[in-house]
C-alpha cells in the first residue's frame, strides 16, 4: 500500500512542479533578519528602522536595485522594480514569494542593506553588522518542510549524471519511526513517470528493533529490507545525498528526479513531502564536440566477390528457310542449309562446352498476313515441324520443339512501309486493321485490292516468313560483365520487381562498371540490399555498409541500415558463422565501426561505447574509439583504474583534435581560465566560439557579458537559441535577460 501511496502521490503533486521547468519556479522564502553590533557577538532583535524585504524574479535585477538604494539619500521609496515586497514582524522574521532563480533584497536605510541570491533555498536568514552583510545564512532547523540542493545534472547523450542533498527538517525523524526515500523519474517532456530507483529506508533506533521483533526476527520478511541503511534515523536536520545515473529512454527528451518522502509509525504515515530534486534543464558537455573522422570505414570489395550461382539463361536467333508456296518441305535452296547449319553450330556450341547444359530448343514458325488466316496458320506449323525433325538427332539438347505460330499483323507490315517514306499507304492498311480488329480474314480482303498492292506492299511480306529458335542453357560459368550490363540496361526481366533478379555475382560486377553517377551506384546499392532482403537467407552485408556510407556522408544515421549485421552480445569484431559450408561474418571491423559512429551522432553513448570497444587498437579507429570513451568515462563515478587510464589517452588525444574540441573539453571540465584563452583562437564567424564564451561568463555569474555573447552567438546562427533553451548550463536569469534584452529583436 506504501508504493501505491507514493505513486499517487507524485502523480498529483507532478503536475505542480513540471510545467514550471521550463521557467524559474516561484517559491515562498522565510527567515529572520537580525542586527549585529560591530564588537558585539550576540544577535540583536530587528533595527529599530522599517526594514523592507524585497523579491526580484532574477538576481541581475536585484543587484540593479541594490545600486539605486546605495545612492546618498536613498529611500524605500526609490525601489520601484521589486516583484514583491514583505515586512518582518517583531521577532524579525518574515515571509515572501520569490523565484528559486531570483534574490532577495533588505533595506534598512542607506548603507544598511543587504542582497542573497536564492538559488532555490527556501530559507534565508540575513544577518547584518552596521552597514555591512556578514552572511546570508540557509537555515534548515526550523523548516517545516524538505530542502533540496540541486547539482547540476551532466547529460552525456544516453545517460544522466544526477546529484543532489536533500535534507528533511528538524524534529521529523524520531526514534519511533521509518523513512522511505523514494526517487522517481519523469519525462520532462511528457509528464509520464518513467521508473522508481532503488529506494533510500531509515529506521529510528527504537523502530528498527521493534521491526525485528515484529518480523519474527526475520527480516527478510520486511519487503523494504534490501533497502534499509546501517544510518539511523534521529529527531535531528537529516541529511541525504542522492546521486544516480540515469539512463534515458528517449535521448531527444529531457528527464528530472521527483523525490517522495515519507515518515511512518507503526501504524500512519505523520510525514509526507514531495520534492523535485533534480532540474529538467542538464549540462550537454559534449554538444560542441566535433568527431574528427576521416571518411568512414569501407569493406574490401575483393572479399564480397562471389561465384556464380547455377542458373539458367537464354538465348535466340532468327533464322530464314524457304519452302514452296503452299507447301511445308523445304525447297532446293541452298541458303536453307547454310541457315540450319549455322543454328546448329552455335547449339554445338553451348551443349559441347563443359560448364553448359543444353536444355530445351523450341522452334516458332512465323507466317505473314496474306491468304486465309486459319491456311497459314497451319502452313507455319508444319513448317516449323520440318525445322524440328531436322534439328532432331544432331543438336544435344533434352528437348526439341515447336511453339505454336504467328501470325504477323498487317500493322507491322504499315510500321515497315512507314519507315520507308509510304506514310499514307502505311496509314491506310492501319486505318483497315481499325475498321476489323479480329478479322483478318476481312483484313486481307481489303489490303489485297489496294492499287498499289503488288508494288508496295508485297514486297515487305517476303521477311516475315521466318522462324526463331530459342533455347536454354544452364551454367556456372561466370557471366561477361558486358552480358550482365546488358542486362541491367536492356532487359525488362532483370528490372526492380521482375521476374529475374540479378545474384550477389551480377551486382559485384555492376558495382564495378558503373562508376558514375554517384545517383545511379547509389541506386543500385540500394536495390542490392533490398532483394537481399527479399530473396536470401540473410541481408548482403556488402550493400548494406555502402547504403549506410551513403547515408552517413549526408549527415544522415540510421542505425537500423546495419543493425542485422551485428551481434551486439559478442565482444569482438569479424566472427565467423555458418560451417565451413557457407560461411558468413558478423561485427565485421567496417560495420561496427560505421555503426558506433551511427550511436556516437544520435547521441546514444551507451551503445556507441560497448561497440568501440569491440574495434581493434589501429589508427584508423583511433576517432570513434577516444571520442565515446571520452562521452561515456568523463563524467561516470567509480572508474575502475582500466577505465581512468583509457580514460586519460582518450581525454588527450580529443583535446589535441581541433582547437574548438579543445575549448569544449575544458569548459566541461571546468578548466575556465584555459577555455576562455582557448575560445580567444577560434574564428569570430564560429557560433559555438561565442555560446561558450557566454557560458563561462554564467559561471561567473555576469550575467550581462553572457546574454550579449548569446547574442553573438544567435546573429551567426539562430538554431543556437533552441539548445539555450534546454541548456543547464546557463542559469534562468541569463537566459531570462537575454530575453529582455535581444528576445523582441
Amino acid at each position: 500500500m506504501l508504493k501505491k501511496y507514493l505513486i499517487l502521490s507524485v502523480l498529483a503533486l507532478f503536475g505542480l512542479i513540471i510545467p514550471q521547468t521550463a521557467q524559474a519556479q516561484i517559491k515562498n522564502v522565510s527567515g529572520r533578519i537580525l542586527e549585529k553590533h560591530i564588537g558585539n557577538k550576540g544577535r540583536n532583535l530587528p533595527f529599530e528602522e522599517e526594514v523592507h524585504v524585497l523579491a526580484y524574479n532574477t538576481v541581475e535585477a536585484a543587484r540593479r536595485e541594490l545600486e539605486k538604494l546605495k545612492q546618498p539619500g536613498a529611500s524605500a521609496i526609490m525601489a520601484m522594480d521589486y516583484d514583491e515586497e514583505a515586512f518582518p514582524d517583531a521577532q524579525g522574521y518574515y515571509n515572501i514569494r520569490v523565484a528559486d532563480s531570483g534574490a532577495i533584497v533588505v533595506f534598512v536605510s542607506q548603507g544598511i542593506n543587504a542582497l542573497e541570491p536564492v538559488q532555490g533555498r527556501l530559507q534565508i536568514d540575513f544577518l547584518i553588522e552596521g552597514a555591512i552583510q556578514l552572511q546570508g545564512v540557509t537555515v534548515t532547523a526550523k523548516s517545516p518542510v524538505v530542502t533540496v540542493e540541486m547539482i547540476p545534472t551532466i547529460d552525456t547523450g544516453s545517460t544522466l549524471e544526477t546529484e543532489a542533498n536533500i535534507t528533511i527538517p528538524y524534529h521529523t525523524g524520531q526514534d519511533n519511526s521509518r523513512l522511505v526515500f523514494q526517487p522517481i523519474v519523469i519525462d520532462c517532456n511528457t509528464g509520464d513517470t518513467i521508473y522508481f530507483l532503488r529506494p533510500h529506508v531509515y529506521d529510528g533506533e527504537e523502530y528498527a528493533l521493534t521491526q525485528e521483533r515484529r518480523m519474527g526476527f526475520d527480516m527478510d520478511h520486511d519487503v523494504m529490507q534490501p533497502f534499509i541503511s546501517a544510518r539511523q534515523l534521529t529527531d535531528d536536520p537529516f541529511g541525504i545525498h542522492f546521486q544516480a545515473s540515469i539512463k534515458k529512454p528517449n535521448v531527444k527528451h529531457n528527464y528530472t528526479v521527483i523525490a517522495a518522502s515519507r515518515m511512518n509509525d507503526y501504524v500512519k504515515t505523520y510525514f509526507a513531502d514531495d520534492t523535485q530534486i533534480t532540474s529538467c534543464m542538464a549540462r550537454h558537455p559534449f554538444q560542441f564536440l566535433e568527431l574528427n573522422q576521416d571518411g568512414y570505414y569501407e569493406l574490401d570489395p575483393a572479399m564480397f566477390r562471389e561465384n556464380p550461382r547455377n542458373e539458367m539463361h537464354e538465348g535466340s536467333e532468327n533464322i530464314s528457310l524457304t519452302f514452296p508456296v503452299g507447301k511445308t518441305e523445304l525447297d532446293d535452296n541452298p541458303a536453307n542449309n547454310d541457315a540450319l547449319a549455322a543454328l546448329k553450330e552455335t547449339l554445338d556450341e553451348i551443349s559441347n562446352n563443359p560448364d553448359f547444359t543444353l536444355r530445351n530448343v523450341v522452334i516458332q514458325g512465323f507466317a505473314s498476313p496474306e491468304g486465309n488466316f486459319a491456311l497459314n496458320q497451319n502452313l507455319a506449323r508444319g513448317r516449323a515441324q520440318t525445322a524440328v525433325r531436322m534439328l532432331e538427332g544432331k543438336v544435344n539438347a533434352r528437348f526439341i520443339g515447336f511453339e505454336e505460330p504467328e501470325i504477323v499483323s498487317w500493322n507491322v507490315v504499315a510500321d515497315s512501309m512507314q519507315a520507308h517514306g509510304f506514310t499514307a499507304h502505311a496509314a491506310e492498311i492501319r486505318s483497315i486493321v481499325r475498321q476489323y480488329p479480329n478479322n483478318m480474314n476481312a483484313q486481307w480482303a481489303r489490303v489485297r485490292v489496294l492499287p498499289y498492292y503488288k508494288t508496295e506492299v508485297e514486297p515487305y511480306l517476303t521477311n516475315l516468313r521466318q522462324f526463331t529458335a530459342r533455347w536454354t542453357y544452364q551454367t556456372n560459368r561466370e557471366l561477361r560483365p558486358r552480358d550482365i550490363l546488358n542486362y541491367y540496361y536492356n532487359n525488362p526481366d532483370f528490372r526492380e520487381g521482375g521476374p529475374r533478379q540479378f545474384t550477389h555475382y551480377d551486382y559485384w560486377n555492376l558495382f564495378n562498371m558503373i562508376q558514375s553517377p554517384d545517383s545511379e551506384r547509389e541506386k543500385l546499392y540500394r536495390r542490392a540490399l533490398r532483394e537481399s532482403y527479399q530473396f536470401d537467407a540473410r541481408p548482403w552485408v556488402y550493400a548494406g555498409n555502402k547504403v549506410a556510407v551513403f547515408d552517413m556522408e549526408r549527415d544522415s544515421f540510421n542505425i537500423n541500415t546495419l543493425r542485422p549485421f551485428i551481434d551486439i552480445n559478442v565482444n569482438r569484431v569479424n566472427v565467423q558463422r555458418g560451417g565451413q559450408g557457407s560461411p558468413y561474418y558478423v561485427n565485421l571491423a567496417e560495420v561496427v565501426g560505421n555503426q558506433a559512429i551511427t550511436y556516437f551522432y544520435q547521441e546514444e553513448t551507451d551503445t556507441a561505447y560497448h561497440l568501440a570497444k569491440m574495434l581493434p587498437e589501429e589508427e584508423k579507429y583511433f576517432p570513434i574509439k577516444r571520442f565515446t570513451s571520452v562521452r561515456a568515462l568523463l563524467f561516470k563515478r567509480d572508474k575502475s583504474k582500466e577505465e581512468r587510464d583509457e580514460l586519460r589517452t582518450a581525454v588527450d588525444y580529443v583535446t589535441n583534435s581541433s582547437t574548438l574540441n579543445k575549448a569544449v573539453m575544458e569548459v566541461a571540465q571546468g578548466q575556465n581560465a584555459a577555455a576562455a584563452a582557448t575560445l580567444e583562437l577560434l574564428p569570430e564567424d564560429e557560433p559555438r566560439r561565442w555560446y561558450l564564451k557566454a557560458v563561462l561568463e554564467s559561471r561567473a555569474n555576469n550575467v550581462v557579458a553572457s546574454a550579449q555573447y548569446l547574442n553573438q552567438c544567435f546573429q551567426l546562427d539562430k538554431k543556437y537559441i533552441l539548445i539555450m533553451q534546454n541548456d543547464g548550463d546557463l542559469t534562468e536569469e541569463v537566459k531570462d535577460t537575454w530575453e529582455t534584452m535581444y528576445g523582441l529583436q
